[in-house]
């Protein structure tokens, strides 16, 4: 009996010692204090103010930061640039020069027009409709574009793939992909026809044929034949323009004021143009230049 008394005390030691050193070693394994450390560490910290003006506290810049992201900035109502209307205001943009509005009806999203005391004057029946100028206005009709007046009606049929404004009653227009000039009734001025023209400015017009840049009078005329390399349009008389790689002046006739010498020239600006040269920019003085009155 003693020796079984013995042996079950030095298995019980045995035990205690074994779960001790097994304590030990997950201990030495996991370090929990290191644990903790890293969690705490890990968690969102304090911020700390150095500063005891509030005005400069970090936290205080934040929430005006917030405050001034957050403040919803109310639309302009009947706002025709970006489209938006309600059912009781559609959109609406009245020129008291002109008397009369372009508005968007709520229910078909067709263009029509209203006078200055906001009463329909012409029902909306068009994709698109630019403002009224001098008793006339552009619109879209089924894809074309044509010209109405003050009742509604076409004075231009709307046959054309694109008008452009008119400028001294001359507006380029497009049709079977061609460019040309038309008058305020819609007849075409001239036979000429371009890849492309821009409108008439100090009374020329910008023309593009086979690649190459030319001008056109309020005739639609060419004036300066379509064999410029590159052109920027007149201004004060003048027009930059580029033939065989270099750059130069012309006049209203086509001839050079300044022949082409230079790499690069920039438009004429009060009196002075622009020019680069051999890596160099330098100013020439043209005010002195005359428009010419006699071929």
């Amino acid at each position: 009996m003693a020796g079984a008394g013995n042996s079950n005390h030095f298995t019980f030691s045995r035990t205690v010692i074994v779960s001790i050193a097994a304590l030990v070693v997950l201990v030495m394994l996991f370090k929990p204090w290191n644990l903790r450390w890293k969690v705490e560490r890990g968690l969102p910290q304090p911020v700390v103010i150095l500063s005891q003006d509030a005005s400069t506290s970090p936290i205080k810049t934040l929430t005006r930061s917030i405050e001034s992201i957050s403040v919803e900035v109310p639309k302009e109502e009947g706002s025709a640039r970006d489209g938006a209307f309600t059912e009781e205001n559609p959109v609406s943009a009245i020129d008291p020069k002109l008397f009369r509005a372009s508005y968007t009806d709520s229910s078909n999203f067709m263009v029509g027009y209203k006078d200055a005391a906001g009463a329909v004057a012409i029902q909306p029946r068009f994709e698109w409709g630019g403002p009224f100028e001098e008793g006339k206005a552009k619109v879209e009709f089924e894809g074309r574009f044509g010209i109405i007046d003050k009742d509604g009606q076409f004075v231009v049929a709307p046959e054309y793939e694109s008008i452009f404004d008119f400028v001294d009653g001359i507006a380029v227009a497009q049709k079977d992909g061609w460019f040309f000039f038309i008058d305020t009734t819609g007849r075409p001025v001239s036979d000429e026809r371009f890849d492309y023209a821009w409108p008439h400015k100090e009374g020329l017009a910008l023309v593009k044929r086979d690649g190459r840049f030319g001008y056109a009078d309020a005739t639609g005329q060419l004036v300066v034949a379509t064999n410029l390399e590159e052109t920027f349009g007149f201004n004060e008389g003048l027009a930059v323009a580029k033939v065989g790689g270099l750059f130069g002046l012309i006049d209203k006739r086509g001839r050079w004021a300044v022949t082409p010498q230079y790499d690069y020239a920039w438009p004429v600006e009060k009196g002075s143009v622009l020019v680069r040269k051999n890596g160099e920019t330098s100013a020439i003085d043209v005010s002195s230049f005359t428009e010419p009155t006699t071929k």
